[in-house]
């Protein structure tokens, strides 16, 4: 019956231990504090005896400065020569391993790594430079390894402190890294829930605003001011055609009589006629260079004084010379004196007729509301269509990093438990993990 009620009420060792997640921060902070302190008692118990090592060794140092080989030693001479050349490295070397006690550091694992350190280059000192003094000086040599050996146990005493610690502050690293993980997929699965909830509501005003401004659009368009604008652009676009045809029709007009005129020029040329020559020369600068576009008559002005002049001379030629004529539109222009003039005084006409023409359509073009409207309602569009395609990619984004997130939590969550089992020593059961929001 003893038996029974023993195995009844005595505790299961391997039972699991129950955790709670909101919990862990606060028993990690726990678990670091007291590793912290065992650290700091460990440290603080060897640092005062390593502390008087360390001066002690420092003082062995600077005795050998001031040391001597014996005259009568009975050193081989050799082995006398070595060691009194090397006696004063030595000890220079090894007052240089020996720091201050001010420079180590306070953190113990830190101090526990400089003592290592220190002790390490005693001993290399020791057994390099150090093999040849002990020959002359074995009681010395016998103290500084005595106060070294001093070293060397109060380190191995922190060693059996430090490596458990050190081990045990890897797992609750191990912790730390499982739990803020966990923590990192719940606050972002929801912040990206949320996010997606926010998106999903701008998209439908979006798309109320653009139906409207859709509407607002059509009704525009079937507008008579909508349709006014239109036909201002239709106009310009005719104007513009038509100047260029004009021009084009001008420039025709020269290019066919610059060949009768290169011709006559050449021909009076031979004939010693110089100021016909020159004539030519200067109506057809005239000529070249007029602009149709200008509003300056003064050069059309010139064009017809030095014509008039010139016609009869050039008529002359041509009518000798029939060859001088090769097309239609060439005869035309040579019909009479005014048949020039008047074919270029028709085109400035036409041209003066559709650049006001341009300038009309122009001015009911940057004056249409109605087009200012649609601008504002295309640019709002093209606007809101924008944002509406980055909220698109962006919840489609957010829906790919969610599902990556929800694969990923059950495995954060079990390498967080495994991590606590590790850290508290037998099987752990972890309560109120954070839930993933749908």
């Amino acid at each position: 019956m003893a038996g029974f009620l023993k195995k009844l009420f005595s505790k299961d060792d391997n039972s699991p231990l129950i955790c709670d997640y909101n919990t862990i921060h606060s028993d990690l902070e726990s678990e670091k504090n007291r590793v912290s302190a065992s650290l700091n008692d460990a440290a603080k118990r060897s640092r005062s005896v390593i502390s008087r090592a360390l001066g002690d060794v420092a003082a062995v140092a600077d005795n050998f400065t001031n040391l001597k080989v014996d005259s009568d030693s009975t050193l081989n001479a050799r082995v006398k020569s070595v060691v009194e050349r090397s006696l004063p490295q030595f000890a220079a070397a090894l007052r240089k391993t020996v720091p201050d006690e001010d420079s180590f550091p306070e953190d113990p694992q830190e101090y526990y790594n400089a003592v290592a350190e220190t002790l390490k280059s005693v001993t290399k000192c020791i057994r390099g430079q150090g093999r040849y003094v002990i020959a002359a000086f074995p009681e010395e040599m016998k103290e500084l390894k005595g106060h070294i050996d001093v070293i060397g146990r109060e380190i191995n005493s922190m060693n059996g402190t430090f490596r458990p610690a050190l081990e045990k502050t890897a797992r609750i690293d191990a912790v730390s890294t499982a739990y803020e993980r966990c923590r990192d997929i719940a606050e972002r699965h929801g912040a990206l829930l949320d996010e997606n909830m926010r998106l999903e509501k701008e998209i439908a005003d979006f798309e109320s605003e653009i139906s409207e401004i859709e509407k607002s659009i059509s009704e525009l368009k079937v507008s008579s001011e909508y349709a006014d604008y239109e036909a201002a652009i239709a106009g310009k676009t005719a104007a513009e055609e038509e100047l260029v045809r004009i021009a084009d029709n001008y420039h025709l007009i020269t290019a066919n009589l610059g060949n009768v005129l290169r011709k006559v020029s050449y021909a009076a040329e031979k004939d010693g006629a110089k100021e016909l020559v020159k004539d030519i020369a200067r109506f057809e600068t005239a000529l070249n260079t007029y602009d149709l576009s200008t509003e300056e008559k003064k050069n059309f002005s010139e064009i017809k004084a030095l014509w008039s002049p010139l016609y009869s001379a050039v008529a002359v030629y041509v009518r000798d010379n029939p060859s001088f004529m090769k097309t239609k539109s060439e005869e035309r222009l040579l019909t009479d004196a005014g048949a020039l003039i008047s074919e270029i005084s028709k085109l400035c006409e036409s041209y003066a007729a559709e650049k006001q023409s341009l300038s009309e359509h122009v001015l009911k073009i940057d004056g249409s509301n109605a087009a200012k409207e649609m601008t504002a309602l295309s640019g709002r569009m093209a606007e809101l269509k924008a944002a509406l395609e980055r909220s698109e990619n962006t919840i489609s984004s957010n829906k790919e990093a969610v599902a990556g997130l929800e694969a990923e939590y059950p495995q954060t969550c079990e390498k967080l438990t495994e991590a606590l089992s590790n850290l508290k020593g037998k099987p752990v059961v972890l309560e109120n993990l954070p839930r993933l929001s749908h």
